[in-house]
């Protein structure tokens, strides 16, 4: 999750606007604003990752997901419930909580066929580290319970890679080649994560995807143009997602489609591709990531 959503990205195109013929479209990660309405009149060629910031927003995100299944929405909502590091206090968190939690969160990904966990992590930048141990206990009861379930789960890391690592080394199945790839490596993995709006070296993405993630990439991701190109570059392509971070107020935004729609022109460009052909391969990539299990099915 952004602080800043006023900054913009130094790599920027000029925007170029969606045809009723454009191929659809996906972002990876977002948030709900308090007067997030799903049912506002929008394109049905998009499809939204709808992450929580606290369980409090666990009641709009799962309305929005229910309008959305019954045909009601503008947009495909796929609703993530998660315990951000930031709604972490700073105070201990005993046994009995840390299983209150997961029995509510385990409650509510079980009302929706698709729901994942989101947004989780972990954050030791100056203002968070007084809860970084209890943010460690609940993000290890979220990646286990993802584990179980095989439901996915976007993941926030600042100043933490080590740390994050480790767990995802302990959950996670090592893919056999150096770079993993799903259709050299076969059905996606039953544990799936994402690394929300990516910004690290190459090397660090590389690992990632070799232990089943996906990278996905937002406006922070291209704050160093020198830097972000070439991890831009390395991410395989079927491990590839792009997202906005943004907090909307409904479905149809438009200073969220028009956000969404050029972190795509900048990517493509980047990666010397076309939008479109960026939009359909993003697309797949975030069905397989939330259908892992159809997928599977599909391929064996």
């Amino acid at each position: 999750m952004q602080t800043d959503r006023g900054s913009r990205m130094q790599l920027r195109p000029q925007h170029r606007p969606a045809s009723d013929q454009s191929p659809p479209l996906l972002d990876a990660h977002l948030h709900p604003a308090p007067s997030f309405s799903a049912a506002a009149h929008g394109s049905a060629n998009l499809r939204l990752f709808l992450n929580s910031a606290s369980p409090s927003d666990w009641p709009l995100i799962s309305e929005a997901a229910s309008e959305s299944a019954a045909g009601a929405a503008a947009a495909e909502i796929v609703p993530f419930f998660g315990i951000h590091p930031w709604a972490v206090s700073s105070q201990p968190v005993t046994d009995a909580a840390v299983q209150t939690a997961g029995d509510n969160l385990a409650e509510h990904l079980l009302r929706h066929r698709l729901a994942c966990i989101g947004e989780a992590g972990l954050d030791r930048s100056p203002a968070h580290i007084a809860s970084f141990d209890a943010q460690l206990r609940l993000l290890k009861m979220q990646l286990a319970l993802a584990a179980d379930t095989a439901r996915p789960i976007s993941l926030h890391c600042v100043r933490a890679w080590g740390p994050l690592l480790n767990l995802l080394r302990r959950f996670g199945t090592p893919a056999t080649s150096p770079v993993a790839s799903i259709s050299a490596s076969g059905p996606p993995p039953r544990f799936r994560f994402m690394l929300h709006a990516f910004y690290g070296p190459a090397e660090l993405a590389a690992e990632a995807v070799r232990l089943g993630g996906w990278i996905s990439l937002s406006e922070k991701s291209f704050r160093n143009p020198a830097k972000s190109a070439s991890v831009i570059r390395a991410v395989p392509a079927d491990r590839l997602l792009i997202e906005t971070d943004f907090s909307a107020s409904s479905s149809a935004d438009p200073a969220h489609l028009q956000i969404l729609e050029n972190n795509y022109n900048v990517v493509s460009e980047i990666r010397n591709t076309s939008p479109e052909r960026l939009r359909t391969a993003v697309w797949n990539n975030g069905k397989i990531f939330t259908d892992g299990e159809a997928s599977r099915q599909r391929e064996t």
